[in-house]
């Protein structure tokens, strides 16, 4: 006993000493040391937190959850050896499963079709030693676009139609569909679609062939898959307004149409894009009738007007974005359909209709994330000015849950902006003391995208250090998570 006793404490001494390494490593790649200037009760106090969350980080789930995550990131920035490691110490099979689709998948973007097939199909062959149903869909819905990226749709299709439920099976094969589109595999993709029962799911599988369709300049057959589309949708359109049907599926159906327009307008198909968008404006006006789902259709209709160049339209339906919004009594909700609208318009590049939607939003957490999202569309002192108005907001959230996320999300936007920017070492130290206090409390995973982004030389650091915190082996039954 004294042995093994004796063994943790050098252990903790050890993993102490590279957790204070990693403070100086991100806050000063040069070597300088941002740590070492702060007071020494300041500097104790952060290898104190770090003692604590060392001894936090035995909970498997949450061990799984940062390995994975430090995996994934490792073979999306093409060091695939050390994925490939990592991704090994996941403790539990079924941790270890989802792992491995997600490496996969990682694998599978940056065209290393290769390892995304090994991974991919040493996943599956975990799922196929379980029956566990949930286990299995899990595995097909994220593990596809590995599979299909290397062409190994047998595989997924296969394993798909072990699922016993049948919305669940559906699900996987509308996902294999999917990823096949995208990928180019028109032919195949569109011989799935064909055969799923659920109309729902049958849509959205065609939607994406159509945009696959459309990518490949293919512009008659998008507009036949469009006409298809249309078809499925009438008599289900039709249906629901007969038996007042629910807002949710009114809202999906407009995107559903607007996803066509925009795959049909890149191909020259201007009067049939505009007879969609025309569709999808009807259809807000009589089928969705929540606010919030209006206001956020609205906005996606206002986007696709402006990708066709129709901008006076496009601002009118901005503006009726904002007063939809105005209608939705609740103040929480109103929040957070307005931080989604923001999200929605930033990512689009529409900045000033994104601005002042964000500035209605009074909740603190939705605020920070809608700034976030705004100050990832812009660049240089703007976007910073955005980040300090978020940075503003943590003292007043709550929850430490909200807490650590708002701060997550500021971290990672600010540490994108600082690896564009070049190395202002205030911007890059202001960061790297965010991400500092999310390493010592229980939100630490949260800063694990941030430091991929600030620092490799302290990513590095935060995968040794994590890696040698799992005692978990690869005996695990298949039926513990």
């Amino acid at each position: 006993m004294g042995v093994r006793a004796a063994g943790r404490r050098a252990r903790r001494r050890r993993n102490g000493e590279r957790c204070e390494e990693l403070l100086d490593r991100l806050t000063d790649p040069a070597g300088v040391g941002v740590t070492r200037g702060w007071p020494s009760r300041t500097r104790r106090s952060n290898g104190e937190r770090c003692e604590e969350l060392l001894d936090r980080l035995t909970d498997p789930e949450r061990m799984a959850s940062a390995l994975t995550e430090v995996a994934a990131r490792l073979a999306g920035n093409g060091d695939a050896r050390r994925a490939e490691s990592v991704v090994r110490r996941v403790p539990g099979a079924a941790r270890r499963m989802r792992a491995l689709v997600d490496v996969a998948a990682a694998f599978a973007t940056t065209g290393d079709h290769r390892r995304a097939a090994a991974r991919a199909v040493e996943a599956e062959g975990i799922a196929r030693r379980t029956t566990d149903p949930r286990r299995l869909v899990t595995m097909c819905l994220r593990a596809v676009d590995g599979l299909v990226a290397i062409n190994q749709l047998p595989a997924a299709v296969e394993v798909a139609e072990q699922i016993s439920d049948p919305r669940a099976r559906a699900a996987a094969l509308t996902r294999t569909a999917e990823a096949l589109a995208a990928y180019g595999e028109i032919r195949s993709a569109t011989a799935i679609a064909r055969v799923l029962d659920e109309p729902e799911r049958r849509t959205w599988a065609l939607v994406a062939v159509c945009e696959a369709q459309a990518a490949t300049g293919s512009r008659d057959e998008a507009v036949s898959t469009a006409e298809e589309v249309l078809a499925e949708l009438r008599p289900r359109r039709d249906a629901r307004v007969r038996s007042s049907g629910s807002s949710g599926a009114g809202y999906s159906r407009v995107l559903a149409l607007l996803r066509l327009s925009t795959a049909l307008h890149t191909v020259g198909a201007a009067a049939e894009a505009e007879r969609l968008r025309s569709t999808a404006l009807h259809q807000v006006v009589g089928d969705v009738a929540e606010p919030d789902r209006r206001a956020r259709a609205f906005a996606h209709l206002s986007i696709a007007l402006a990708a066709a160049g129709a901008a006076d339209r496009a601002a009118v339906l901005a503006r009726l974005t904002s007063s939809e919004l105005a209608g939705i009594d609740d103040r929480h909700s109103q929040d957070r359909a307005r931080m989604r609208v923001v999200e929605a318009f930033a990512a689009a590049g529409h900045v000033a209709w994104a601005d002042e939607t964000c500035r209605a939003i009074e909740g603190p957490v939705a605020r920070v994330r809608a700034l976030t999202a705004l100050a990832s569309a812009v660049a240089g002192d703007r976007a910073w000015a955005l980040l300090d108005r978020a940075e503003e907001l943590i003292g007043t959230i709550d929850k430490p849950d909200d807490r650590w996320t708002a701060t997550g999300r500021i971290a990672r936007a600010g540490a994108v902006l600082v690896a564009g920017d070049g190395p202002d070492r205030s911007r890059r130290n202001r960061i790297a003391r965010l991400v500092v206090e999310l390493l010592a409390t229980d939100g630490w995973i949260e800063a694990v995208p941030a430091v991929a982004h600030l620092s490799w030389e302290g990513f590095d650091a935060l995968v040794d250090w994590l890696t040698t915190r799992n005692d978990g082996g690869p005996d695990e039954n298949l039926g513990q998570p």
